[in-house]
């Protein structure tokens, strides 16, 4: 019987060949769809890459924006400033001539009334 033991042996050989075959392709079949899932997640990181980069160009972009937007407020405020300041001037100097004028109109009144 050592011919049907050797047969057992080669049936349970064969049948832990299938079983290792079949244990081989599901390994390798998920290797594939980890080899898949790997590249669409390296594009996926590409991609989002690329957006942060967009992004931080766009932050750039906007912080300068604002940088010049703030300059030109300050010009704007500084340029407000000094025509306040030049509005009182004129005020002043129109207020001066206003009571230069009415004191020579006096004048020329009471002038007048003498001749």
């Amino acid at each position: 019987s050592e011919i049907n033991d050797g047969k057992s042996e080669f049936i349970d050989g064969k049948s832990e060949f299938n079983d290792g075959k079949s244990e081989f392709n599901d390994g390798k079949s998920e290797f594939n769809d980890g080899k898949s899932e790997f590249i669409d997640g390296k594009s996926e990181f590409i991609d989002g890459k690329s957006e942060f980069n967009d992004g931080k160009s766009e932050f750039i972009d906007g912080k300068s924006e604002f940088i010049d937007g703030k300059s030109e407020f300050n010009d704007g405020k500084s340029e407000f400033i000094d025509g306040k300041s030049e509005f009182i001037d004129g005020k002043s100097e129109f207020n001066d001539g206003k009571s230069e004028f009415n004191d020579g109109k006096s004048e020329f009144n009471d002038g007048k009334s003498r001749v």
